[in-house]
């Protein structure tokens, strides 16, 4: 998972400059939570694969012009290790 900041150069935004770091923030921070809440309950039966987009490769979510570049993506990542967990933890 990336962290997420706002830079201290900008403290002087509007309202409308702010919304979108404030967003990727509070996601973020769900996504945290979930993770850690998780890993307390399933112990050693949970296992995360969230690998990150290279530097410079930003996605919205509704940016369905991307959908080649993220199959690619996803093609390249190596789940070696997670089929290796899912044999030994659940199989």
């Amino acid at each position: 998972m990336s962290l997420e900041y706002i830079d201290k150069a900008h403290p002087d935004w509007g309202d409308a400059q702010w919304i979108e770091p404030l967003l990727s923030i509070m996601l973020d921070g769900v996504s945290g939570i979930a993770d850690y809440e998780c890993r307390q309950l399933l112990r050693d039966r949970y296992f995360r694969e969230a690998p990150i987009f290279p530097p410079g490769s930003d996605v919205p979510m509704d940016a369905i012009d991307q959908i080649p570049f993220m199959i690619d993506f996803a093609a390249s990542v190596d789940v070696a290790s997670a089929a290796a967990w899912l044999r030994a933890a659940w199989l």
